[in-house]
């Protein structure tokens, strides 16, 4: 009968004369947790990785960009504190131009994996398309030739930053210029504090 088991639990006496009602234990009907977990506070490292972590999570799945939004977001890095970074961690042309090339190369990466999962969702809404108009579901079929429009727009976007990346110029201009302002920053830093402090 272990179904019925909570009615052998031990019973709170009913108050007695001395006492009121507002003797009944607390934990009676509050289960206490430990103090110490209660007062700690989490530790932060990093501002921007909490204070971005919505919008990352959104468009991102682990560092893999999931839609153009994303994409942006890559855009909008620190591409200049990065550079500083680098150059105080590192402070060789060499490793500079390298790291021009990855950020360069990472970011055909990004544009060409958009530019593929784009083409799965167009193909995928293309058949949803033709098979939901068979069934006469008129009204989505607008809303899904709606968001085709829309992803084209997208792929027409990202087909001008693939063009653009032979050239170095448009959005890829702007990250290789924050890294290499930022690499020269940190340079100047090294400096000023070896001999001019």
């Amino acid at each position: 009968m272990s179904i019925f088991s909570f009615l052998n639990k031990s019973t709170v006496p009913a108050p007695t004369e001395n006492q009121s009602n507002n003797d009944i234990p607390e934990d009676l009907f509050i289960e206490k947790s430990n103090q110490s977990e209660l007062n700690e506070t989490p530790k932060i490292t990093n501002f921007d990785t909490v204070a971005n972590s919505n919008q990352k999570q959104t468009h991102s799945i682990n560092d893999k960009i999931i839609d153009i939004e994303g994409l942006y977001l890559f855009l909008q890095n620190n591409w200049e504190e990065n550079g500083f970074n680098d150059a105080l961690a590192n402070p060789d042309d060499s490793y500079r131009k390298d790291n021009l090339e990855f950020l360069t190369i990472d970011f055909e990466l990004k544009v060409d994996q958009l530019l593929l999962t784009y083409s799965d969702k167009l193909n995928e809404i293309e058949f949803h398309i033709n098979t939901r108009s068979k069934a006469g579901l008129i009204d989505l079929v607008e809303e899904l030739k709606q968001h085709t429009v829309k992803l084209k727009t997208h792929v027409d976007q990202l087909n001008k930053f693939k063009s653009e990346i032979p050239n170095g110029s448009g959005a890829l201009k702007r990250i290789l210029l924050s890294y290499n302002k930022g690499f020269l920053r940190g340079l100047n830093a090294i400096s000023v504090s070896k001999f001019l402090n």
